[in-house]
Formats: C-alpha cells, sequence, structure tokens
C-alpha cells in the first residue's frame, strides 16, 4: 500500500481555484464579513451564558494592545461564541475577492531562475518571476544566460529591469530573458496589495481576464492580449546544459559572425526569389555543408529576413566565383553588392532545429522555411563562445523536444573534448497552455484574499460607537424579517384577504407575518398568499400549517441575506402595459397558445417604467418566463389588467443592501423617580431580563429570562423631576424573542434595584445563529467610531 501525505504545488492551486470558484462563482450563495465582541478579553464570557447575575466590575478598551488575546480553535465552540457578541456582518463580494502571488519586487543584482517546464518552479526562495513597480508589471523570467565570456546561466545577476509591454519574450542587455505576464491595475494595486515586513509576506493581486475588456479597461486589454497570444506547447528556451558551459565555440570557416565579416549578396534578387548568389567563401569541402544553416540579412535592403539554407553549390557569373544557395521565396527583394551602393549585407550562421511532436507556430506558410518545426539561431558572446540560442519560431503542441547540434562548432579544449555531445543543449517548454495564457496558475497562486472596509455607520446601518475583537466568514445567514409565498389547494383559505396575519406552525414553534397579497388560481388549485414580515425560526418550518390554510401545497422563504437585489426585476412587454399600477400584485400565468407553462412567479409593483412598457418589481419570488402572460391584481384582489411578457431584466439598485446590523434596539422606560442617569448603563456589561418585576432583592443566583451585552446605551437626560424617562438600549447576542415588550430590565439607582419596562424593540436585520460560519480569527480590541474605516484583509490559502 502506497502513502502520500504531500501536497504539491499543483494540488495547492488546485484547492485554491477551488475555493475561488467556491466565493466567486457559487450560484445561490452570499458570503459575509462579520464582525464581533465589544467586551475585553480580560472579562470572562462563561458568565454571561450562566443561569444566575453576575456583579463583578470590568472596564471596556479602545485599543488594548495589552490584552491577552485567546486563540481562536476551530470549534463548534468557537462558531457558537461568535453569535453571542457579533455585532455587524457586510457581504463579500465578488470585488472584494482575488488570487493572491508573492510580490517579488524586481531588485538589482539578484539572480533570477529561468522557468523550466521539468523542473519544480515554486521551491523556497527560486525566484523565477518579477514585479515592476514603476509600471505595476509582472514579468516572468526565461532565460538568464550571461553575454560575459565566463559567466553562466545562473550566477549572473540581474541588471536591467524589465519594462516592455510586448506580447513576446523580450531580451534585456544582461542576457536576461523576460515574458510579460499582466499588468496590475492602479485601483487593484491599492485594494488588494499587502505589505509585509518582507518580501516574503507581501502581497500582489492577480487575475485571469475571461471577458473581453471595454475601452479604458488598458490593464485588462493588456493582459488579454497577452493570454490571446500565448502559444500551447510552444519552446520557452534553448540552453547549454552546465557541465557545458564555456566550453564550445563557433568555427569562423563555417560560420560568418559579427559586422566586421559581413558578406553581401552579389547579385539583386527579387521578392519571391528562391535562390541567393552570395561571396565565396571556405574551403571546397565546406560548400556543401552549408545544408540547414540560415543565411541572415542583417543590413540593407531586405533586412530582417532569415531563411534555412536547402542547397550550396559552387557558380560562376561572368568569370566571378560565387556561393548560390537555395531558400524558401523571400519576402522582400536583395540588392547586389555595388561599390558605393546601398547592398544587403549577410551572416551565415548555423540553425538548430527542433525534433518532437509539435509543429511550426506558422504551419505551413512558416516565414523561415517549409519544414514546420520549430527553430531558433545560436547565440555567442564575444569570444565566439555558445551561450544558448534564439527562437525564430517558437513552435506549437510540444510535449517533448530536444534540439539538433548546431553546425560550425568546436571544442574550446580539445584535451576536455574532443567531439560535441548530444546532449549540449536542452529544451524548455512552456506551460500548458503557453506562458501568459493564465497568470493565475502560472505564478502559483496559492492564496486568496478578501478584502472589505467598514466604513463609520456603513450609510447609518451600523453604531459605530464601540470597539471589536472578532472578524468571522458566514455563509448564507437568514433576514430577521422574512417573506413568504403559501400555495394552497381545494379551495381553502378563502376567507384570508390581504391585511390578514397568520400564523406558522412547524417543529414546537410558531412564527407570525402578515398577507400582503394573494392570489385565487382556480377552485382545484386554491390561493397564492405572499406572507411578508415573518417572525420566528423559518429554518424549522419543515411541517407547516397556517391560519385557515389547510393542507397547503407549498412554502417558498425569501430568506436568505444579500439576495435582495436579486428580487428585484423589469418586466417589459411589446405594448404599453395599462390597468396594472403600483403595488398591484402580478403573477406569471403562462400562454397556453405558446405551449408556455405557467411559472407562477410573482412581485410585487413598484412603479410603472418612464417607457410605459416596462414594470418594476420588487420582491419577487420565482422566475418570470418570457412569452407568458403576466396578470396583475390590486390588493383587494381584483383583477387589473394583463399583458404578455417579451423580457425579463435583472436590476441592481445602487444603493442595493451590503451592510447588516445585528444589534437590538430597546427603548426602556425607568421606574418613577428612578431616573436613568448618565452612567445607569455602561457598554460591555450585562444586562438582565425578568418576566416581572418581584424579585426586590436579586443576588447572585437569582434566575433571569435573558441577559446580553449592551453595546451602546442613550438616555433622556431632560426629564421632569417625579416622572419617567426613556433610554435606547443596544445590545448584541439575544437569541429571537429573548426580550420581549412589556419584560423587566434590571437597574441601579442609589445601589438599590430598580427595573425599566420595554417599551419597544427593534430586531437585529440577522436572525441568530442562522448561516454557516466558516471562519473566525481573534485580536486585539479595534476602536470604531463615526468618521473612521476599518480595512479589514482576510488572506486564506495553503
Amino acid at each position: 500500500m502506497a502513502n502520500c501525505i504531500s501536497v504539491t504545488q499543483n494540488l495547492k492551486k488546485e484547492f485554491v481555484n477551488s475555493f475561488f470558484d467556491y466565493f466567486y462563482n457559487s450560484e445561490g450563495n452570499n458570503w459575509f464579513l462579520g464582525i464581533g465582541n465589544p467586551v475585553p478579553w480580560s472579562f470572562d464570557k462563561e458568565i454571561a451564558n450562566s443561569e444566575s447575575i453576575y456583579f463583578g466590575k470590568y472596564t471596556s478598551s479602545t485599543q488594548n494592545e495589552d490584552e491577552i488575546v485567546p486563540s481562536s480553535p476551530d470549534s463548534d465552540q468557537t462558531k457558537l461564541d461568535f453569535y453571542r457578541t457579533c455585532t455587524a456582518m457586510k457581504k463579500i463580494s465578488n470585488d472584494d475577492i482575488a488570487f493572491l502571488i508573492e510580490k517579488s519586487p524586481w531588485k538589482q543584482n539578484t539572480i533570477y531562475y529561468p522557468y523550466r517546464h521539468d523542473q519544480e518552479m515554486f521551491l523556497p526562495g527560486k525566484r523565477f518571476y518579477v514585479y515592476n513597480e514603476n509600471n505595476r508589471c509582472v514579468y516572468k523570467c526565461i532565460e538568464n544566460t550571461s553575454l560575459g565570456p565566463s559567466a553562466g546561466a545562473t550566477d549572473a545577476g540581474s541588471l536591467y529591469i524589465p519594462s516592455s509591454d510586448s506580447t513576446e519574450i523580450i531580451d534585456t542587455l544582461d542576457g536576461y530573458k523576460w515574458k510579460l505576464m499582466y499588468q496590475l491595475s492602479a485601483a487593484d494595486e491599492l485594494k488588494f496589495s499587502i505589505n509585509g515586513r518582507s518580501d516574503l509576506d507581501s502581497y500582489i493581486p492577480v487575475k485571469y481576464i475571461d471577458y473581453d475588456p471595454p475601452t479604458g479597461q488598458d490593464e485588462a486589454i493588456l493582459q488579454k492580449s497577452v493570454q490571446d497570444a500565448a502559444s500551447n506547447g510552444s519552446l520557452s528556451s534553448i540552453y547549454v546544459n552546465q557541465l557545458y558551459y564555456n566550453s564550445f565555440k563557433y568555427d569562423p570557416n563555417l560560420c560568418v559572425i559579427g559586422s566586421s565579416d559581413l558578406i553581401y549578396a552579389q547579385e539583386d534578387a527579387a521578392a519571391g526569389a528562391t535562390s541567393i548568389d552570395i561571396d565565396y567563401f571556405g574551403s571546397n569541402s565546406a560548400v556543401n555543408s552549408l545544408k540547414d544553416m540560415f543565411v541572415q540579412v542583417v543590413d540593407g535592403p531586405g533586412v530582417g529576413q532569415v531563411r534555412l539554407i536547402k542547397t550550396s553549390e559552387r557558380v560562376s557569373v561572368g568569370g566571378q566565383k560565387y556561393l548560390r544557395v537555395t531558400i524558401d521565396a523571400l519576402d522582400e527583394g536583395l540588392s547586389g553588392y555595388s561599390v558605393g551602393a546601398t547592398s544587403s549585407a549577410l551572416n551565415v550562421i548555423p540553425s538548430i532545429k527542433i525534433f518532437g511532436d509539435g509543429t511550426s507556430l506558422s504551419g505551413a506558410a512558416a516565414k523561415y522555411s517549409t519544414l514546420e518545426t520549430a527553430l531558433a539561431i545560436p547565440t555567442f558572446n564575444s569570444d565566439g563562445i555558445l551561450k544558448g540560442a534564439d527562437l525564430l519560431d517558437i513552435g506549437k503542441q510540444y510535449t517533448f523536444a530536444s534540439a539538433s547540434i548546431p553546425k560550425g562548432l568546436t571544442s574550446v579544449s580539445t584535451s576536455i573534448y574532443t567531439s560535441i555531445p548530444n546532449d549540449l543543449l536542452s529544451t524548455s517548454l512552456s506551460p500548458l497552455g503557453g506562458h501568459g495564457s493564465n497568470a493565475v496558475l502560472e505564478l502559483g497562486a496559492s492564496k486568496v484574499v478578501i478584502k472589505t472596509s467598514l466604513e463609520g455607520g456603513e450609510n447609518s446601518v451600523l453604531n459605530a460607537t464601540n470597539d471589536f475583537r472578532q472578524i468571522a466568514v458566514i455563509k448564507n445567514p437568514q433576514l430577521y424579517s422574512t417573506t413568504a409565498i403559501i400555495r394552497t389547494i381545494d379551495g381553502v383559505g378563502t376567507s384570508i384577504t390581504a391585511g390578514d396575519s397568520v400564523e406558522l406552525l412547524g417543529s414546537g414553534i410558531t412564527g407570525y407575518g402578515v398577507v400582503s397579497s394573494f392570489y385565487e388560481f382556480d377552485s382545484n388549485r386554491g390561493r397564492e398568499f405572499i406572507v411578508r414580515g415573518i417572525t420566528g425560526d423559518v429554518g424549522n418550518y419543515t411541517d407547516i400549517n397556517t391560519l385557515d390554510i389547510d393542507p397547503y401545497d407549498g412554502l417558498e422563504f425569501i430568506t436568505i441575506a444579500g439576495t435582495e437585489n436579486k428580487q428585484i426585476v423589469t418586466l417589459s412587454s411589446t405594448t404599453n402595459i395599462s390597468g396594472i399600477g403600483p403595488r398591484d400584485f402580478v403573477v406569471g400565468l403562462g400562454n397556453k397558445s405558446q405551449g408556455i407553462s405557467p411559472s407562477y412567479a410573482c412581485g410585487k409593483v413598484v412603479e410603472i417604467g418612464t417607457n410605459p412598457k416596462d414594470l418594476l418589481l420588487e420582491n419577487v419570488n420565482g422566475k418570470f418566463i418570457e412569452g407568458e402572460t403576466v396578470y396583475g391584481y390590486t390588493r383587494a384582489g381584483v383583477a387589473s389588467g394583463n399583458f404578455v411578457l417579451d423580457k425579463v431584466s435583472n436590476v441592481i439598485p445602487s444603493n442595493f443592501k451590503n451592510s447588516y446590523n445585528m444589534t437590538t434596539k430597546l427603548t426602556i422606560i425607568s421606574d418613577e423617580n428612578q431616573q436613568f442617569e448618565a452612567f445607569t448603563f455602561s457598554q460591555d456589561k450585562l444586562v438582565y431580563c425578568f418576566e416581572d418585576d418581584s424579585v426586590t432583592t436579586p443576588t447572585t443566583t437569582t434566575p433571569f429570562k435573558a441577559n446580553a451585552f449592551i453595546f451602546d446605551y442613550d438616555p433622556d437626560l431632560s426629564p421632569s423631576l417625579g416622572t419617567t424617562n426613556s433610554a435606547e438600549l443596544e445590545i448584541v447576542g439575544n437569541k429571537p424573542n429573548s426580550f420581549q415588550v412589556g419584560d423587566y430590565i434590571l437597574y441601579y439607582k442609589n445601589n438599590l434595584p430598580q427595573y425599566a419596562i420595554i417599551n419597544s424593540i427593534v430586531e437585529p436585520e440577522i436572525l441568530y445563529g442562522t448561516g454557516e460560519v466558516l471562519y473566525v480569527q481573534n485580536f486585539a480590541g479595534i476602536e470604531r467610531y463615526p468618521g473612521s474605516t476599518e480595512e479589514i484583509n482576510l488572506v486564506l490559502g495553503l
């Protein structure tokens, strides 16, 4: 039996990619960042769960780095405790999530390792890409061959920072070759970059562009062009194996290299010509060995063209001896040598052919030859030492490849090598998809950052007057006040109408809601009711009855926080919509003549669009079907009109909900002559709730109905003498219905116990204990105030 315990980089990347997709592309799921625990860690919160009153003294701190922060164990108890002190949640949008790679800023004289497809590239300290902080571009090192006479391919530090925006492999003067991967936008750099204490814990974001960027998204347009230019199975580089560094040089009797040794075309050659007459050189035995070498136009007419020599022979033209080489057709013509005229200067240099299972990048219309294979030119330093190769045709679809030995080489020292070794050169292939095809995968993104901010009171949604010590990631928490559709059969429920209250029963609990509208389908199906403002733990309604509605045909809840924007749509018709007005209830009933079954989707009309053919709906349930007939009904159930639905458009309002308050707000009334004072209640202390005021002398063993932590306290300090006064008491961590109107709140005046009455309650926007808590992190207290902005970075990965 084989036991595998290591996690490879590929597995890490796959895990992180799956995790990213889980957040980014998870249809129907909503993710929230929660903050909590305004209470200092020095206070033993175990007493909050006790059944007796605690009279201990403790104080709050705004930013207490001396706090002893407990660990954040990944236990169910940690997740349960988070809800006990959770104060707010904010929806995590797709714009708040990014892949991360190590920053790896370019530094002069640093050795960067060239990409090799047959080596591990993600070993600690093995830097193979750099970040140019000036142009915000990331470049992958393709080769680092030194141009010096003695430096090898792995001991040369980088001298020149890459800065090109070309999609091709680029060269710098220090012998390095680089490939642009992507350019980071200024906005993403500002939002997602994490600058740690060293390069090893500093990160920048990386992404894959899976759309056609519009004008103005310059960085995305550039990256998309890099992705599109990538060639799957192409060659990255051809390099000299380390064993043979500085061991072989070119033979000038066969290779004419360098401006001082140029040769010239001796006769004009028109575009399309398949032969060139050049200076005769070399021994007679060398003439036929020029086959499969390159002729390169380095100056004059036709400059830049490179062609593979097919054959070579000596010819005599007008008494002059020339060497005639046959090639594939020229794109541009050449000018023969003439004193005082501009002539086409040439080099004759060795070629490197690639053997493998791929083909030429340009196929049968190859620029350099019709061999349909990748091709390269060997590179030499100023002393003629072989240092590597420049690829002319990078090829495509290679899964294995080897390089031919270029002609014209000789050993620097015959005492060491008497022949040219077959493994002199090695090839490096591109990653799957080609260099730049997917920067996320190629650069080894094994971390994801969730980055969002809390800005003061988030448009007056949150109370920003206390600190917090925990963050959490929560999946699909439920709205406290929810909406449901109830469909009945057999004609039941006919006595219920809009405005009636209904009771929902299930699993030993009771919830309540108000019927806002209904639709009567037919005598067999019964009615469909829209019930708003349901309270109670709707997640437990598994066996439901309603007042005067029994049996039921179906129940659908709108419960998940963050879906409100998805419940707003525009319905468009081919004709003007008449009769249906704001606050009417509409439902889709299919179109029998078109073979469209009823969707039974429904919603409330918010307004008629500026185009009289449009209706804006909110609280939409189900999915309307284009082509079906939509019927409208008033709140009294009277038909108001109908139309054929032409188009359904989802609407995301500019101010859609993304922040949610988790505190409960109590308005309490003091006892007469025992008015609230500025410090009657204090932040972070416990408040106790009783069903009556019969306990005159509470002790540490006195049972109570419920307790919670005080988040904020705001008393009315200007009452008349001899009267009651009121106070707003904001608490955290109370379960639904644990504090109710008419209950009594214990407080002290002149060291004597007194009772305040709860006059009104504003429940939290998220239902206590709902959703899946995936992550909790503890830290020292962070102060919040109305003008503050807290940036929260959550880095997750392997």
